[in-house]
């Protein structure tokens, strides 16, 4: 279980992330409560989301982009929640890519998995919340706000696939309200994404 080894950045501290003032204004939170490597934060950031459900032929794209950016300078960001997303992460463990893993729900009472241990040792982690003590439990409402903060944070956002109808869509429209850039991949199953003006991810 976690311990006192948490700190917060307050809104207004030297370290608390530029994008987020800047995409987000006065709903950015208040504090980020962290677990391990905050310079992290100083890195620029990928941030990554996938739906629960995701085509397998994208599967298979998404592991082979991982495979070859697990060893960028990039913090890699995520909810690593969605069965695509902690697929992902086992390919990124492999690497030498920081972590940045961005919560649903508080810090308090969460049980660290022996993967979280291993990238902690190493330096390679941050564990990042943006709730309080009370929000023990992760729901829709703050799967919402975490993956709003997550693509604010992000000076590249990969949604390679979003569900129809679901909380990535929304997050989706979102980001075209705020002129954000965000990437998907070529294929049929992105059509409503890159008509909201999803960008096609290519490995530079």
């Amino acid at each position: 279980m976690i311990n006192n080894k948490t700190f917060s950045i307050a809104k207004g501290n030297e370290n608390y992330p530029h994008p987020l003032y800047q995409r987000l204004g006065e709903k950015a939170p208040g504090y980020l409560h962290c677990l391990g490597n905050s310079s992290l934060l100083q890195n620029k950031v990928m941030g990554f989301a996938c739906s629960q459900y995701c085509p397998p032929s994208l599967i298979l794209k998404i592991g082979d982009i991982f495979k070859v950016i697990r060893n960028c300078d990039y913090s890699i960001a995520s909810g690593f929640h969605s069965p695509v997303e902690q697929e992902a992460l086992q390919i990124i463990i492999r690497g030498t890519s920081p972590v940045i893993i961005m919560l649903a729900r508080s810090l308090q009472g969460m049980r660290l998995k022996p993967e979280y241990r291993t990238l902690l040792d190493q330096d390679r982690l941050l564990l990042l919340s943006p709730f309080e003590t009370d929000i023990k439990r992760i729901s829709t409402a703050s799967s919402l706000k975490r993956n709003s903060i997550l693509a604010a944070l992000s000076h590249t956002l990969f949604i390679p696939y979003a569900h129809p109808c679901g909380n990535l869509e929304q997050l989706c429209l979102e980001l075209s309200q705020r002129h954000q850039i965000f990437y998907t991949l070529d294929s049929e199953y992105n059509r409503q994404l890159l008509a909201q003006g999803a960008k096609i991810f290519k490995i530079e």
